[in-house]
């Protein structure tokens, strides 16, 4: 799976999670809580349905700031 697909399936999944957001204005520089207005019960539930999606689990601790952290995490834990 390429960073590109990742991508798009998270900003789907963004679009669930906030629907006021236009996917349109997402980009990897989006940050999460500043951009897109995140709070911790929107990050809990955008990572159950990224792990979910990808059939992945995050670590406890993990923290994301903006749309490429969230890629990258996935495009690492899909590889092990």
């Amino acid at each position: 799976m390429t960073k590109e697909e990742v991508f798009g399936r998270l900003k789907t999944i963004l679009a669930v999670v906030r629907p006021a957001v236009n996917q349109d204005n997402i980009t990897y520089q989006t940050d999460l809580i500043k951009d897109l207005g995140l709070d911790s019960l929107s990050m809990l539930l955008m990572g159950l349905a990224l792990e979910k999606e990808f059939d992945i689990r995050f670590a406890n601790d993990v923290q994301f700031a903006d749309v490429n952290d969230v890629c990258e995490s996935i495009m690492k834990l899909i590889r092990e």
